[in-house]
């Protein structure tokens, strides 16, 4: 594949900074080897203890003038001999891609940047790293930070004159930081206009250097746009665009059937993915599984109860969660497999959601959305359990993998590329959020609700006569609403009491649960009695719950709480009945309270319902 770069429109400043510290770490079996040179260049040096304090370079530094570093109070635990030394010309490589070749951590603290920072920056997380790595030069004179190895209680700030490097005042700005043993990390700086000043926050130190870089677009013959008009653009699509697909899945993971799978095995290198990826497959992506998928959409796309593009993401991936017996990774792999390879097919374009809501290309937002969420998500494992080290980029080829994978006219369609962020954020998010933890941890975690999981739900928790609901008709004899106190309930006001939900759904019951409860009370003018039944046809009724009076002066409360018994299955009709009476001490039927239906506690109890119906349909 030929590779053209077009340039348009500076973009940021990168800081690079190398240390020593807690990056990455290798192998212990690994023989240590600096990358840092000795250099002969002025010194600057001052001691600061525990209150903190600043180091200035002179401004008769021919390299660095002007450099400050601002240690502050409880940074250290002793005094500590600070240095500040410039880095000559030639120290080191003198471009990123020179800096890759030799030092292969490069492109995974600039992915992990973007990652990172995917709301914020701008930068692919995808290919932009290795365009930036590709063509960029290093800017300016290096600084060198000492001692070697120091790390801080809380960040020191580097702070550098604008006058040393040519930044304008617009420039977005980050820091990387190498450690000695050539391992890479990345964070934020920012320019500070009222000193004159760039600011970077670090946790340790020993180099820094400077690059520009300009925003890289693939292809030739495609418009491009400047700085503004992509990060105005992605703005611009973020109001639009859903905000909520992390969410919904984490919903739909815990409703799902299937347990997850929370300890994950042999994930696909990250250059392996790329690779399968550019040649046209997806890795771990069962194929068999693929056509399950695929004839689950069909089935969708044939039922005329289904609404065109009314399967969420949330909803495929689960679909794929479940194909895939609970593996997080494989159902990502596999979603963006039927994605990829059946885009133009009317199963994924007429069910699927259209996720970018402005008419265009949405079989291309689909594939990307969950193309890139691979990408962070094989990228987070691997960051993670620092098995990155062991990957080689070749920045030559990175860029031709990456291409292929994300279509260049994410510059000229920002919307897309608005997409393709979302999708790296719900990649890293899949992983650090959801990746090895139980749904009940989940259920935890995220304060999730359990009937979310139902295709339908109602409930109360305070019986009223006011309802609300498609599906529901009640009708009531000889009952109404009594307050008491505290307590509020539903009771007779004629020798027998009844209420009846009568539910009309749209689709067949597969499966519904009820929680129910009756109160009964045996006092010296009447002993109450309670009955739940249900029906398909409002004429046939089948006996839920039976609740009988307690002893003399007591109590007893009669809880349904379970699934329907399957012979009310198999049909879009359900009612509910409740029988209220009470006997006095001759046997005859009389209006009392002792025998109450919903009984509430709203001050005690403000979150008990005291009626729930879940419904799965077929």
């Amino acid at each position: 594949m030929n590779i053209k770069l077009l340039f348009t429109g500076l973009v940021s400043v990168i800081v690079f900074v190398s240390c020593s510290g807690d990056g990455d770490s290798v192998s212990s079996n690994t023989p240590f080897v600096s990358v840092l040179t000795e250099l002969n260049t002025s010194k600057t040096t001052a001691s600061i203890d525990n209150g903190g304090g600043v180091v200035t370079v002179p401004y008769d530094d021919e390299l660095i003038a002007g450099i400050t570093l601002t240690v502050p109070a409880g940074a250290l635990d002793s005094t500590v001999a600070f240095s500040i030394q410039g880095e000559p010309e030639g120290t080191g490589p003198t471009t990123l891609k020179d800096a890759a070749n030799s030092q292969n951590t490069l492109h995974k603290a600039l992915v992990d940047f973007a990652i990172d920072n995917v709301e914020n920056t701008y930068i692919h997380p995808i290919y932009g790293p290795a365009l930036i790595i590709s063509s960029e030069s290093f800017l300016g004179h290096g600084v060198r930070f000492g001692p070697a190895n120091l790390t801080f209680n809380t960040p020191v700030t580097a702070s550098l004159p604008l006058d040393l490097l040519s930044i304008e005042p617009d420039d977005r700005v980050m820091a990387m930081i190498q450690s000695e043993n050539g391992t890479w990390e990345a964070s934020l700086a920012d320019l500070n206009h009222s000193t004159n000043m760039i600011d970077t926050q670090l946790h340790h130190f020993s180099s820094l250097r400077f690059l520009t870089y300009f925003t890289p677009i693939i292809g030739a013959g495609l418009f491009a746009l400047d700085r503004e008009e992509i990060i105005s653009g992605v703005d611009t699509a973020n109001t639009f665009l859903p905000n909520d697909t992390f969410e919904k899945v984490i919903q739909a993971v815990v409703c799902n059937s299937v347990p997850l799978q929370t300890n994950l095995n042999n994930v696909i290198g990250e250059y392996d993915l790329l690779l399968n990826l550019y040649e046209g497959s997806i890795p771990v992506a069962n194929t068999t599984n693929r056509i399950i998928m695929l004839d689950w959409l069909k089935e969708q796309y044939l039922d005329v109860n289904v609404p065109e593009n009314s399967i969420t993401f949330a909803q495929l991936y689960a679909k794929a969660l479940e194909v895939e017996n609970g593996n997080i990774y494989k159902a990502l792999a596999t979603t963006n497999a039927v994605l990829s390879f059946n885009r133009t097919s009317l199963y994924t374009k007429k069910v699927i959601e259209n996720f970018r809501g402005d008419g265009v290309d949405e079989s291309g937002a689909r594939y990307h959305f969950f193309g890139a969420a691979l990408h962070a998500f094989v990228h987070e494992y691997h960051r993670n359990n620092a098995s990155l080290l062991n990957e080689i980029y070749d920045p030559a080829i990175m860029v031709t993998l990456e291409e292929h994978i994300v279509s260049g006219d994410i510059f000229s369609d920002t919307t897309e590329y608005a997409v393709d962020l979302k999708g790296v954020a719900f990649g890293r998010d899949l992983y650090h959020k959801i990746q090895g933890k139980s749904k009940e941890e989940l259920i935890e975690e995220f304060s999730l609700d359990a009937n979310a999981c139902y295709d339908y739900s109602y409930s109360y928790k305070i019986p009223s006569i006011n309802y609300s609901d498609a599906y529901l008709s009640v009708s009531m004899n000889g009952m109404y609403v009594q307050n008491e106190g505290d307590f509020i309930y539903w009771r007779p006001n004629q020798p027998t009491g009844t209420i009846t939900y009568h539910f009309n759904f749209p689709k067949n019951i597969k499966s519904a649960k009820l929680l129910s409860r009756i109160t009964t009370f045996h006092w010296g003018y009447g002993e109450g009695y309670g009955f739940i039944y249900a029906s398909t046809n409002g004429a046939d009724w089948h006996n839920l719950l039976s609740v009988n009076p307690p002893a003399h002066g007591e109590y007893t409360i009669g809880t349904y709480n379970s699934v329907l018994p399957a012979i009310l299955a198999g049909t879009k009709d359900l009612w509910i009945q409740v029988v209220l009476y009470s006997l006095n001490s001759d046997g005859d039927r009389v209006s009392a309270n002792t025998s109450q239906f919903s009984r509430a506690w709203p001050e005690r109890y403000p979150d008990s319902k005291m009626f729930e119906l879940n419904v799965d349909f077929e």
